[in-house]
């Protein structure tokens, strides 16, 4: 059929049909395809078609502007060297400095898949250590951006949900603010305690830090002046090391593994952001107990997985509740609804990490197994591709990492199959160096294009391998 004789508009309709590659052969055609081919509209479209969602801000801003042809063409490109993981496709570096074991690493400045902006602007990845020091580096090209004055062994590490800030804890209890760009200190607070697991969280507009202490007591502090503004008893006398909340901001999660016994305390957050002197603060044990395990379900207000001890047994078993709040005129109730419960594999381990990828898909590390799970007990996928402990795992939208001993990591790619749904699919390794010198991974973090792991070295000075995918 001659082009000539098509409307604008009927060559847009049929060009709607087309993959990527098909656009791209039919603008060359002729001029007048070339200008339809380029229209903003099918490349958004086929955006849409692949990734369900795409922030406005690929258009980028009045300085440097992107298509959405552009966008499509570099995002799946860079996916593509994600999912491969030739050689060629990335670049690794050792970031070396710490003289000390690498406790915590957590990234400041992300690249996200909604801002290719970002893509040439190298991540920022800041490390905790037993040295004393954060550590802020440039992933792309190892360099080291700031260090922090040294002080007592540091415990933990976590940054604010904006990323403006990084907040650590050291072996005395001194908790620490500071900000992302410069590593200067902006407060410091003493929470007394040889232990502190650390929670940042925004609710109404304000910024707030929970601090889960050795004692069993939770502490939570407002602004980055942390400003005491409550403190409870979770689990007397053993620390509180589990500490979650909810993606609504209305429930905290509190408790210890450290005894079979106890059950994790849910906490409405308003009993520790805005306390009543006269009122007890509202909370509710989860009726399940010797909590190994939790993650909130990312895609839903409350909802809370949880791996325990099966009664009277060593046996585990993976169990799902809701988290409501029912209110009368004078009280307000705390309800922990069972939703699904299953039991998992007899003689599993306590080592367990837990991750959710949506409304549907539980993600299980125990030991050198990685276990893919539905919501109501259907084992989706298993992995047992590691040959030692997995020690570390990170999971996002786009694929799930773990790190091992073994000194590899692991990377698999979520994929949507037609019969299966969502389903994982296993890629390629990165390999960490030689056991002569290391001992294997402890800790992995990754954005959209780059993955970090921390490496632990027989002398004991950890580093960092840096894996970043360009586009």
């Amino acid at each position: 059929m001659d082009p000539q004789i098509l409307t604008h508009d009927c060559i847009i309709h049929i060009f709607s049909f087309l993959t990527e590659e098909d656009l791209i052969r039919a603008s060359s055609v002729s001029k007048d395809w070339h200008d339809v081919a380029e229209t903003q509209w099918l490349w958004r479209r086929m955006c849409l078609q692949r990734w369900g969602f795409c922030s406005q801000a690929v258009l980028g801003s009045p300085v440097v502007n992107h298509s959405w042809k552009t966008y499509f063409l570099r995002r799946s490109h860079l996916e593509t060297k994600m999912k491969e993981g030739r050689t060629g496709d990335y670049t690794c570096r050792s970031l070396r400095g710490h003289t000390g074991k690498i406790v915590g690493l957590v990234y400041l400045q992300e690249n996200s898949p909604l801002n290719p902006d970002l893509w040439n602007t190298p991540a920022t990845v800041c490390s905790a250590s037993t040295d004393g020091t954060v550590r802020a580096w440039n992933t792309q090209n190892g360099q080291l951006m700031w260090c922090s004055a040294k002080q007592s062994p540091l415990s933990s590490i976590i940054s604010d949900e904006q990323r403006d800030f990084v907040i650590t804890a050291d072996s005395t209890g001194l908790i620490k603010v500071l900000q992302g760009q410069t590593g200067k200190e902006v407060a410091s607070n003493s929470a007394a305690s040889t232990h502190c697991t650390l929670l940042q969280y925004n609710k109404d507009n304000e910024w707030f830090l929970s601090v889960g202490k050795s004692q069993g007591s939770l502490c939570t502090l407002s602004g980055t002046a942390l400003t005491e503004r409550s403190s409870i008893m979770v689990c007397d006398s053993f620390k509180v090391n589990i500490l979650l909340v909810s993606p609504d901001r209305k429930w905290i999660i509190a408790g210890s593994n450290e005894n079979v016994d106890l059950s994790p305390k849910v906490i409405y957050t308003d009993s520790l952001t805005c306390p009543c002197e006269d009122e007890d603060p509202l909370c509710q044990f989860v009726p399940v107990a010797g909590c190994q395990a939790a993650v909130f379900v990312p895609t839903q207000s409350a909802r809370l997985a949880m791996v325990h001890c099966k009664e009277r047994s060593n046996n585990k078993a993976l169990t799902v509740f809701d988290v409501i709040i029912k209110k009368s005129k004078y009280t307000s109730q705390i309800q922990v609804q069972q939703v699904e419960s299953f039991s998992l594999p007899m003689g599993i381990s306590s080592n367990i990490l837990l991750e959710a990828k949506d409304s549907n898909s539980i993600v299980m590390a125990v030991d050198h197994h990685l276990w893919m799970y539905s919501m109501k007990g259907s084992l989706l996928a298993s992995f047992t591709e590691h040959t030692m402990p997995i020690t570390s795992m990170c999971v996002d939208s786009f694929r799930v990492v773990t790190a091992s001993q073994d000194l590899s990591l692991h990377v698999l790619a979520w994929k949507h199959d037609s019969d299966r749904g969502l389903v994982l699919e296993s890629r390629y390794y990165l390999l960490g160096g030689s056991h002569t010198m290391s001992r294997g991974f402890s800790i992995v973090a990754c954005d959209f294009s780059s993955i970090v792991g921390s490496v632990q070295g027989k002398d004991g000075k950890d580093i960092l391998k840096a894996y970043t995918f360009t586009s």
